[in-house]
């Protein structure tokens, strides 16, 4: 865990710890996956490395955020839910796992949902009650 941490450090724009991070999303350890998320969405704007990386390796990443929205571990999915709004050109596959995270327990989850609902289709965000 601790090089998870101390990479999860390392600026966005540094891409030779990609291919490490992107196995740290495999890793049992909640803490873990949890880092190894924020990797890819550091800064949570345009200059966060999801947006940097081409579309085949980010396409890739996809399906591990998908299942992280289902892990018991409310700092995985609240990982998770921020990744996912930085798909917009998945935005068919993505709107109903988002819808449903509105529902989540945890209402910060709930929150972040929202938000990447309404970054990635505002329509189906109002059409959810999304403000």
């Amino acid at each position: 865990m601790t090089l998870c941490a101390l990479l999860a450090q390392l600026s966005p724009d540094d891409m030779a710890a990609t291919p490490m991070m992107t196995a740290e999303l495999r890793d049992e350890d909640p803490a873990v996956r949890t880092l190894a998320i924020t990797f890819f969405t550091y800064g949570e704007n345009q200059d966060a490395l999801l947006n940097k990386l081409d579309k085949e390796k980010k396409q890739s990443l996809l399906p591990f955020f998908i299942a992280d929205m289902r892990d018991p571990t409310v700092s995985v999915r609240n990982n998770a839910t921020v990744a996912l709004g930085y798909y917009p050109e998945e935005a068919t596959a993505i709107v109903s796992i988002l819808v449903q995270a509105l529902k989540d327990p945890d209402a910060h989850v709930a929150k972040v949902a929202a938000n990447s609902l309404k970054k990635i289709d505002p329509v189906a965000a109002a059409q959810a009650g999304v403000k």
